[in-house]
């Protein structure tokens, strides 16, 4: 009986890391593989990467889930929604998680593990204390604390049309998850960007971060005309796709837009020469 509870107990815990929702962004590592110059990265190092984003994403989604679980509604979306507790497994599997992710950034060097510092940091006070969440925009831009330093958890510069197309994505995308989770943001006494801003501001917004990200990316891009393409591309489909979507639809049609605009991005930088 007692190992029937420790399996679902440790069954659940797994579960909280939602590792669904972030297994693409694991991915963001890749980034500084020096493709922009042609070198290899090296393949130990970049599977240490992907571990190290896994495992931090692993905590920031956990210690949201776990923060969540009395105003969200899905099972799907968070599956400790409804609990009136938090295990004991699922607190050790988080935080061990973000201890993790610090232990295996060490063996790359201090950028890796300050990276994981300021995303582990910005993950916590997101949804936890002080929770940061709750607040405005604020809480919008604190998602590129949470994210955009594990591009760089590889150890390696990144030429910076990649950053700028990612942001640019990644507030479009959290504008339109903030629209999606309006009822239960309420619920939750959570004032998010898209709250004040209303339907008709959050497409403005979103449209407005979407024409400067694409500049921006054009800029940085020294010149090359198929990397400011491919940004500008990926930034305009990013801005114009949810805008024709159903509203339960938007930010599924924005993620795989985004998805598919960053693969372009980075085979531009193949491609250059």
């Amino acid at each position: 009986m007692q190992a029937s509870r420790a399996q679902v107990g440790g069954a659940t815990a797994l579960r909280a890391l939602r590792a669904r929702q972030w297994c693409h962004l694991a991915l963001l590592p890749a980034a500084g593989t020096e493709l922009f110059t042609h070198r290899s990265l090296g393949f130990l190092a970049l599977a240490r990467g992907f571990l190290v984003a896994g495992l931090t994403l692993a905590f920031s989604y956990g210690i949201n889930a776990m923060h969540d679980r009395s105003t969200d509604r899905s099972p799907a979306k968070n599956p400790l929604a409804g609990a009136p507790s938090v295990t004991t497994e699922t607190c050790a599997l988080v935080w061990g998680c973000g201890a993790l992710a610090l232990v295996a950034a060490g063996a790359g060097g201090l950028r890796p593990v300050a990276c994981v510092s300021v995303s582990l940091l910005a993950g916590a006070v997101y949804s936890a204390g002080p929770r940061l969440k709750s607040y405005p925009f604020v809480g919008t831009v604190l998602n590129v604390g949470i994210f955009l330093p594990l591009m760089w958890v590889a150890g390696r510069p990144i030429h910076a049309v990649l950053p700028v197309a990612f942001v640019t994505l990644l507030l479009q995308n959290q504008l339109w998850h903030e629209r999606e989770d309006l009822d239960e943001d309420r619920g939750a006494a959570v004032r998010t960007t898209a709250a004040v801003l209303g339907e008709g501001g959050t497409r403005v917004a979103a449209t407005l971060v979407g024409a400067l990200g694409g500049l921006a990316a054009a800029v940085v891009a020294r010149g090359d005309r198929l990397e400011a393409a491919a940004a500008v591309v990926a930034c305009a489909f990013g801005t114009l796709a949810p805008l024709f979507a159903p509203a339960e639809h938007r930010r599924v049609v924005h993620r795989v837009g985004a998805i598919m605009g960053g693969a372009i991005v980075y085979g531009a930088g193949l491609a250059a020469p």
